[in-house]
């Protein structure tokens, strides 16, 4: 051995790719997670217009309370409820898993192994948080500021966040 090191053995400015794998290229990296990531901004703007529209019915109930008073379900708790909650679960936490799955793909130069699965795991994450809202409107909420979804939400949740980081794995094309 002549004490060079492996550094010093790969030409400068060349990828270093494990053997068996081909470095995937960013064009087929995001093409591989538009479904899901779309599927996720996409259900976020939804939640952040709800959310805005009933932080804003909340702020009127607040101030003048005969707003709407001759509806029952329509009271300042549950509107503020609801909109802090698909504030946090439908809009933001969906930003988040959408540019984590995004992230994690473009990152490590890789596909989605099943972008499908993933979309499936965030239709049942909005499917949930649809659930939440409309638990928290009709009055059956935990009473517990930000994690107010009743517990069949909760668990619809969490299942759908399982489907999306199991299936969010990410893996190289290999030769």
């Amino acid at each position: 051995m002549s004490g060079s090191t492996i550094a010093e053995s790969v030409p400068a400015g060349a990828d270093v790719v494990p053997a068996g794998t081909v470095s995937v290229s960013p064009a087929d990296s995001d093409a591989s997670c538009r479904l899901p990531v779309g599927l996720m901004f996409a259900s976020a703007v939804v939640w952040v217009l709800f959310s805005s529209v009933c932080a804003l019915l909340a702020s009127i109930k607040l101030h003048s309370g005969a707003f709407l008073s001759s509806c029952p379900t329509v009271t300042y708790g549950r509107l503020y409820a609801a909109a802090t909650n698909s504030f946090l679960y439908g809009f933001a936490l969906q930003v988040g898993l959408g540019t984590a799955v995004w992230m994690m793909a473009r990152t490590s130069a890789a596909t989605l192994r099943n972008p499908i699965a993933t979309a499936v795991g965030a239709a049942f994450w909005n499917l949930g948080v649809t659930i939440g809202v409309c638990g928290i409107i009709a009055g059956y909420n935990t009473g517990y500021e930000w994690l107010e979804f009743p517990g069949q939400a909760a668990l619809l949740l969490f299942a759908a966040f399982s489907v999306v980081a199991v299936q969010a794995q990410i893996g190289r094309a290999h030769v």
